[in-house]
């Protein structure tokens, strides 16, 4: 893993998206999801385009999830 982190480190792309996925899947590493997006988003920022389509992805799952527990809490807010 220490090769992975100083290559992304470096800014090589497909080693950030390999980071991303080996925290995915806990391989190596303990699992984060946290630590998955943030590799994501800086393979991204490299111009490694898988890493950009992963980084996009988890971005609106969380925002539609963000919109459904807000729209949730509106249904319970109303009284019958």
């Amino acid at each position: 893993m220490g090769r992975y982190q100083r290559a992304c480190g470096l800014r090589h792309g497909e080693a950030c998206f390999r980071l991303a996925e080996m925290h995915r899947d806990g391989v190596g590493v303990k699992k984060s999801e946290g630590q998955e997006h943030v590799y994501y988003a800086n393979a991204c920022n490299a111009g490694y385009a898988e890493g950009c389509e992963r980084a996009n992805v988890g971005k609106v799952l969380k925002e539609g999830v963000n919109q459904l527990t807000k729209g949730v809490e509106s249904l319970q807010n109303i009284s019958f």
